[in-house]
């Protein structure tokens, strides 16, 4: 049987994607979406944060015209 070394959740949107400039400031509190959607600019802050605490990473693939894909990544704890 094959050891699981990371689990990986994925997020895929069709929105306009992010420009350069908006990938540099993502994580930041209080950044808002390219889409006028309502939000308060704080979840990917704060996904970062505690995904940054728990060991792993998160990752933004995105083009302007095409969808956004977020990937964030967990190294699994060792069994041995």
């Amino acid at each position: 049987m094959s050891k699981i070394e990371y689990l990986q959740l994925v997020v895929c949107d069709e929105g306009p994607g992010f420009t350069v400039d908006d990938k540099r400031k993502l994580y930041g509190k209080f950044k808002r979406p390219t889409g006028g959607e309502y939000s308060n600019g704080l979840g990917l802050s704060i996904i970062k944060k505690y995904t940054e605490a728990m060991g792993g990473n998160i990752i933004c693939e995105s083009e302007i015209g095409k969808r956004t894909t977020f990937i964030v990544e967990y190294k699994m704890a060792s069994n041995e």
